[in-house]
């Protein structure tokens, strides 16, 4: 989920964000925060809790959303995918992988093990090489 939160210094730069960004993105406006460094910000706070409690709710949104998405993949993986060299009906459903995301060399994988929700971090070993090929520093070492 993207947002942008601003400072609102009565310049109305949400109103142009929001006419920018054409609802693609959450645009909020909290008050100016006190200039007093000995405030303690209860006011400012209670002034800005309908904007935090519209990105709290966003935020839960986006969230359930993708739990469900992600939950929704291992059954849909069959009729969406196709898996080279794999023989689809001989796959049980419980055992595919579901892949939420990726950096470098490695994914975090979807699992639900003893009804708990888990993101966990797999090694990409196959495509490293298959895919991508070792890069030119190791095949110097292979050629050596």
């Amino acid at each position: 989920m993207s947002a942008v939160i601003l400072e609102d210094r009565g310049l109305s730069n949400d109103k142009f964000l929001l006419s920018f960004l054409r609802n693609r993105v959450h645009v909020h406006s909290l008050p100016q925060i006190p200039e007093d460094p000995l405030d303690d910000l209860t006011d400012w706070f209670s002034e800005s809790s309908s904007v935090f409690n519209v990105l709290k709710d966003a935020l839960q949104s986006f969230h359930l959303n993708r739990i469900e998405r992600l939950n929704s993949m291992q059954r849909k993986s069959k009729d969406l995918l196709w898996w080279p060299f794999t023989q689809h009906n001989l796959v049980p459903q419980d055992s595919v992988t579901v892949i939420d995301s990726r950096c470098g060399e490695n994914f975090s994988a979807y699992k639900i093990k003893d009804n708990k929700m888990m993101l966990v971090p797999q090694f990409d070993a196959c495509a490293s090489w298959w895919t991508q090929g070792p890069d030119s520093n190791l095949q110097a070492v292979f050629v050596a």
